[in-house]
């Protein structure tokens, strides 16, 4: 299997700086206290998604918002991804791996501007001339600074002017992209649609439909149906007993699933961001879950990253892999990083390959989360 992120250094985002992590494996979990930084290391990989694209790095610091990617707080959205109280703002990312040495560092400082028509007018279309001629000429926050991209020996500079009036359409652009990353936040499987992509793939549904039994074993099959008073496609699962219900009928856990499922799809050939993979499934069915994700990200090529603070998450994403056996460690298949900051605020990571803390787990009662 692909290794498309070997090696992963983050100079500075967000509350990181100087963090390297060596020798990614195709499975990463990611653990760690509250505001450990668990998250910001998914975000600083999916900028390495388009590095040559500003707006996929405006994308990445709007990903805490609740599937919104347009409105007002996008530059302070923006800000955000810097450290804190530095005059000259700067961060950098830089990757290893099998899609090439990839870069990616932005810097810059805020300054008072005068508004200007190109800062307001980014997409027309999206802004009242009216509107705009009224800010014409009005003193506005501004990040002014510069981007560099590489990737192996191709570079890029672009400028950045970015202001508290700016607005940007934030659709998602496969144009630029470098490596294929998906992101899954803690409601992906609330806020996006999932249920299309999977009954569109046959093959996809019926292994996904056999996963969901867990919860319902009656169910058979899932299905769009026309709603005759929307004439909106609504989605449905058939049970054996019940027969057609909305799947809204169903409980988060297996929207979760089907969003876990979804994110393989998207994913194929590339990189699933998975942050919180608990969140909304009962610690009961982790087994059965976490074996079907890495299944079947090994059988469609998919690198994942994952971020938990759950102790039986962790045992159980251990558990998918025949640790009693003889595993030889270059054919393990898992590594466990750990965040933890110190006293002073700064941040120290541990990194053991799965069949370590295993072992560590069984003989030691190892606490892995610290």
């Amino acid at each position: 299997m692909s290794k498309y992120l070997k090696d992963l250094f983050i100079g500075q985002y967000r509350g990181i700086k100087n963090l390297e992590l060596k020798a990614l494996n195709c499975v990463n979990v990611i653990v760690g206290d509250n505001n450990s930084g668990k998250s910001s290391i998914l975000e600083s990989i999916y900028l390495l998604r388009a590095p040559f694209s500003f707006d996929n790095v405006l994308r990445t610091a709007r990903m805490r918002d609740v599937g919104v990617f347009t409105g007002p707080n996008l530059y302070t959205n923006f800000l955000s991804i810097f450290p804190k109280n530095n005059e000259i703002q700067k961060i950098y990312i830089q990757s290893i791996g099998d899609a090439g040495e990839i870069s990616l560092e932005i810097e810059g400082e805020e300054k008072s501007v005068l508004i200007e028509e190109k800062d307001v007018q980014i997409y027309p279309s999206f802004v009242r001339s009216g509107y705009t001629k009224r800010l014409l000429g009005q003193e506005a926050s501004a990040f002014v600074g510069r981007m560099f991209s590489s990737i192996n020996s191709k570079s890029k500079e672009t400028d950045i002017r970015l202001t508290n009036y700016s607005r940007y359409s934030l659709s998602r652009n496969n144009r630029d992209m470098i490596i294929n990353i998906d992101y899954l936040s803690p409601i992906s499987h609330i806020t996006e649609n999932a249920f299309n992509n999977i009954v569109k793939n046959d093959t996809y549904k019926d292994i996904c439909i056999q996963l969901i039994r867990l919860f319902d074993r009656d169910i058979e099959d899932l299905v769009y149906i026309k709603d005759d008073n929307s004439s909106r496609a609504v989605e449905y699962v058939r049970s054996k007993k019940k027969g057609l219900m909305p799947l809204s009928t169903y409980g988060d856990g297996i929207k979760k699933v089907l969003s876990l499922a979804n994110g393989i799809i998207k994913a194929q050939g590339g990189v699933l961001l998975i942050d919180e993979i608990d969140t909304s499934i009962h610690y009961k069915y982790y087994g059965e879950i976490f074996n079907f994700l890495i299944k079947a990200a090994m059988k469609w090529d998919v690198q994942i990253f994952i971020t938990t603070h759950s102790l039986e998450a962790i045992d159980e994403i251990l558990n998918t892999q025949n640790y009693n056996g003889k595993i030889d460690e270059r054919h393990d298949l898992i590594n466990v990083i750990t965040l933890k900051k110190d006293v002073e605020g700064d941040l120290k990571v541990r990194s053991m390959k799965g069949s370590e803390v295993y072992r560590n787990r069984e003989l030691f009662g190892f606490e892995v989360r610290s």
